[in-house]
């Protein structure tokens, strides 16, 4: 058996699952190790906060999880012992890629309800929509929206293919579509006008719920670290396998030769 003692704020849906996944260090106090432990209510140890009061996402609960002494059997260990890290990476990935969706859409529901608006709204007797100022800044968040939603839909059927989802795509899917859906969220607001900061219209809601896809599933700083750390990876293992070509005997035979041709 594991004795589990610790605290893990952020956890959504905290207060009503039956069965967690923690990720708890298991390699001593300064190891990077992880063990992935399924914990289940009502397990001796194992309680809950109370629900956190959100600025957005007001309909997903979100607390903290409290583990005193909280005895976990080997049996609960998901994968295998100090090998937790691949199982989080794994689902964290597949985690960020379906929250892209989510950004995705609501940002889509916006534009259409600002575009309906604009067609609604008359100024100077003319249609919003008709403003070719007004026109042009919804005819960029559109395509905005769609080159991060065919991104992400690609992403998506290459990891459905393939059955696997790498961290750079995982990350990069979520920080395209988080950045797009604050984006367009935010310029929605002020496209209403006075209406837009209104709870007579959902634009301001959405605004606040888009802001959780910049923070959840690892801030966006964080998402850029592992794709800045893969293109940094992938240059150094091209550096190495370009060395050991170019360091060969025939090959500085042959490039000596062109050389002397020149």
């Amino acid at each position: 058996t594991y004795r589990l003692n610790g605290s893990k704020l952020w956890i959504t849906n905290g207060l009503h699952a039956d069965t967690v996944i923690v990720y708890a260090k298991t390699g001593g106090p300064d190891s990077k190790k992880l063990t992935a432990f399924i914990v289940e209510k009502g397990m001796e140890g194992f309680s809950t906060g109370k629900k956190i009061n959100k600025w957005g996402m007001r309909g997903s609960d979100t607390t903290e999880l409290f583990f005193d002494d909280c005895i976990i059997p080997k049996e609960n260990i998901l994968g295998k012992f100090n090998e937790g890290t691949k199982v989080l990476m794994k689902g964290l990935n597949y985690e960020r890629l379906i929250l892209s969706a989510g950004a995705l859409g609501l940002a889509q529901y916006v534009l259409d309800t600002t575009i309906a608006y604009a067609a609604q709204r008359h100024q100077k007797k003319k249609p919003l929509i008709t403003n070719q100022a007004y026109a042009h800044k919804i005819a960029k968040m559109k395509i905005n929206l769609d080159t991060a939603t065919r991104s992400t839909y690609l992403i998506a059927y290459q990891a459905d293919h393939e059955g696997s989802l790498s961290n750079e795509d995982g990350a990069a899917a979520l920080y395209a579509a988080s950045d797009v859906a604050d984006d367009i969220t935010g310029q929605c607001v002020t496209a209403l006008g006075g209406n837009g900061y209104t709870k007579d219209y959902s634009v301001g809601q959405a605004w606040t719920d888009a802001k959780l896809y910049e923070i959840g599933a690892g801030a966006k700083d964080i998402r850029l670290d592992v794709v800045a750390n893969q293109i940094s990876k992938s240059y150094r293992e091209y550096s190495k396998a370009l060395e050991e070509v170019t360091s060969t005997p025939e090959f500085q035979e042959k490039f000596q030769k062109r050389m002397d041709l020149n």
